[in-house]
């Protein structure tokens, strides 16, 4: 093994498996024989150094508890960190790296030379933050052959089997043809060919329905997404299009996510069967379909968190401001919102802004869902339990308990979601009116 820390990176387009090969290296058996600390955290666009800190401390040092490592400094983390790796060997997988300042300004200096054999790993999109990172020759995964997309299709076009129709094989390498090669269009076309009747007829409509004019690689993925996302039931694109209101390369709690899903009401009534089942059955299947990814599973083999491609994630973000469904803003500065986007009923705010009164007071007529993502508590936010008369979610705001005093006047509200100070849960009790 090499006498000092490699940087190794593997870059390439959105969608041609650099996580997924990433992964792999990751959890393979041998190589984790290797290492004395292991950690694999996601970057991506939003970078939040903090995040990406605790992550890896927790990851490297399972004792360490999150509410501590809250409380302290950047600089504080960057010891920590620094500290716990100096005498070890360590494999650290940073995915999604968008900008080159991110390792060269911000984290390079917390990865000590460790012990011989020492790796730090990084995926992107970007072959200039390779340059900036002292890293070897990049890993560039290539584009599938076509026997290779054929098989990678047949195991989530037929799942459970270990051959292909004849019959649906010509067919079947004509779609690949299409896919040029790249595995996310290649798994998302598959899962939705698996909910198709296995007839000649029926792929051939779909085939048909995939326009062959497509050059670039990006833009062939964007017509299967479309193809896949029109196919689904009107209640299964809502379930769909709200997952974009997460942040980016978010693990999202499968039972936060159902309990979204039933205070907005988008289930259709399946007999006497329960909301909650009708939910979990929508999840099964968008994951069934590969428009959503398996997380993490329980001890039991269920599942627990599901996460969203970035690539399926901004298209739908594209598709959900088409239809005015949700918006989202982020750490770029607020621009005044437009007509036509206050009437969304949808609103995710990622981070922190001024005059949030301001901004949020047009959508107060529409918005039914209103989520906070890593925003501090401010006192012009308490207008929201006054005139949001439709809101049916709130979810992710750092409330004092005194605020909630309010809540109330929400008589729509189905979901509450807020972080209480520990001290608030012992000086105060909820109020009686959240229960209207």
């Amino acid at each position: 093994m090499e006498p000092r820390r490699r940087v190794v990176s593997i870059v390439g387009m959105g969608g041609l498996g650099k996580t997924t090969l990433a992964k792999k290296l990751y959890n393979h058996s041998d190589l984790k024989k290797q290492f004395d600390c292991r950690a694999f955290v996601y970057v991506s666009k939003d970078y939040r150094k903090r995040d990406t800190l605790q992550g890896i401390i927790v990851a490297v040092s399972p004792d360490s508890k999150m509410e501590d490592l809250k409380k302290l400094e950047k600089e504080e983390l960057e010891l920590t960190l620094h500290q716990l790796l100096k005498e070890r060997r360590y494999l650290v997988v940073l995915d999604d790296i968008w900008e080159k300042e991110v390792w060269d300004d911000s984290l390079k200096s917390v990865f000590p030379r460790g012990k011989m054999g020492s790796k730090v790993m990084f995926t992107t999109r970007k072959k200039d933050v390779v340059l900036y990172a002292d890293a070897s020759k990049p890993i560039e995964p290539q584009f599938l052959t076509q026997d290779e997309s054929l098989e990678l299709f047949r195991k989530k076009a037929f799942p459970g089997m270990d051959h292909m129709p004849c019959d649906l094989e010509k067919l079947s390498r004509e779609m690949m043809v299409k896919c040029g090669g790249l595995p996310l269009a290649v798994v998302v076309l598959g899962g939705l060919m698996s909910t198709k009747r296995k007839t000649a007829e029926e792929w051939r409509r779909v085939l048909e329905n995939i326009d062959w004019h497509l050059i670039h690689a990006q833009d062939r993925v964007s017509a299967v997404l479309a193809l896949s996302y029109n196919d689904l039931p009107f209640h299964l694109k809502s379930c769909f299009l709200y997952l974009g209101l997460f942040p980016e390369d978010s693990s999202i709690s499968k039972k936060k996510l159902i309990h979204l899903w039933v205070a907005e009401e988008f289930l259709p009534q399946q007999g006497e069967e329960a909301a909650e089942g009708v939910a979990e059955n929508c999840l099964n299947e968008l994951v069934n379909r590969c428009m959503i990814q398996v997380g993490t599973l329980t001890s039991l083999g269920s599942l627990k968190v599901v996460r969203v491609h970035d690539v399926l994630r901004d298209f739908s973000i594209s598709k959900s401001r088409e239809e005015s469904f949700l918006e989202i803003y982020s750490r770029q500065k607020i621009e005044s919102p437009t007509s036509q986007r206050t009437k969304c009923r949808r609103l995710a705010i990622h981070g922190d802004h001024h005059d949030l009164y301001v901004f949020l007071k047009p959508y107060a007529p529409y918005l039914r869902s209103l989520l906070f993502f890593n925003t501090r508590w401010s006192s012009e936010l308490n207008f929201v339990f006054k005139d949001f008369k439709l809101l049916r979610v709130l979810d992710g705001v750092p409330f004092p308990s005194r605020a909630l005093s309010a809540v109330g006047n929400l008589i729509q509200l189905r979901y509450l979601g807020v972080v209480l100070m520990t001290s608030d849960l012992l000086e105060d009790k909820l109020p009686r009116s959240i229960g209207k």
